[in-house]
């Protein structure tokens, strides 16, 4: 959901944005690319959960999960208290075209994410594989 919501921004969509006119066409292209990082990170988590197709390698659902949701994670790690500090003290010189109650909402929504999914990692990181069970077996 997260990165949907960054993708559906960068394409130009103002549910969620106070000021759309703020919205700088190099902030859009990086509010892109960090949505398909979370739609990456989603899709390698779930290839995982789900014992990915046996075409893949375990490794690259694993290295990318393992790479997006970090980034996922640290993205709105430090976006979180700059938002929470916009919303609060409301400085004259920084606006955010986001709603910043939503940018909230959404950054602390996405270093939950970040989380979940590491953890999912972690957990199939352990789990054994097609090709362990066939070598132990004989």
């Amino acid at each position: 959901m997260i990165g949907i919501v960054w993708v559906y921004w960068a394409l130009g969509g103002t549910a969620g944005v106070a000021r759309p006119a703020d919205q700088e066409a190099g902030g859009r292209l990086l509010t892109g690319v960090w949505g398909m990082w979370a739609l990456l990170a989603s899709a390698a988590t779930w290839m995982l959960s789900c014992r990915r197709p046996a075409r893949l390698p375990r490794r690259v659902p694993l290295a990318v999960g393992w790479l997006e949701t970090g980034l996922l994670f640290a993205w709105s790690g430090w976006r979180l208290p700059i938002t929470l500090y916009v919303a609060i003290a409301h400085p004259v010189d920084v606006s955010l075209p986001e709603h910043l109650a939503f940018a909230a909402v959404l950054h602390a929504a996405a270093v939950a994410a970040g989380t979940a999914m590491l953890l999912v990692l972690v957990r199939s990181r352990r789990l054994p594989t097609a090709r362990d069970a066939a070598k132990a077996s004989g």
